[in-house]
């Protein structure tokens, strides 16, 4: 009878716990795209908490352009994206309450700068070195 109120009692406080912690599912997840709806992979996604933009997590977008930041302390964020040739882009502020899955996708802007012409010169070494003997040219 003792094993039986034990097993019961053990069963009911994993399911408690199981419980709760499945109920931690708040998350942000969304897509970083070109303006040509093209995926941007490796793109830089930094979660800041908000009023003070503290870093609440980091996270790269995949082949698909998808990130996703698990387990988010309910509370107001903003999203900062980074990636080479693109500027920087930041999303308005949003909230993130108990058990909410946020979806953002963000547009980014190319910041493709035409350079001007590029020369490339060089010399040959004046002393060059052999097998054998030193050149001297």
């Amino acid at each position: 009878m003792v094993k039986f109120f034990y097993v019961l009692w053990t069963s009911t406080v994993f399911l408690l716990f199981s419980e709760g912690a499945c109920g931690q599912t708040a998350g942000v997840v969304g897509t970083i795209k070109d303006e040509g709806n093209v995926a941007i992979e490796l793109a830089n996604v930094i979660l800041l908490r908000l009023p003070d933009s503290t870093e609440a997590g980091v996270t790269l977008s995949d082949s698909l352009g998808v990130y996703k930041f698990e387990k988010v302390v309910p509370g107001k964020y903003t999203l900062a994206v980074l990636q080479i040739g693109f500027k920087k882009a930041m999303t308005s502020a949003f909230e993130v309450g108990d058990s909410t899955i946020v979806s953002l996708d963000v547009i980014m802007k190319s910041e493709y700068k035409e350079s001007g012409v590029v020369m490339v010169r060089g010399q040959r070494p004046i002393v060059r070195q052999e097998a054998d003997k030193m050149v001297v040219s």
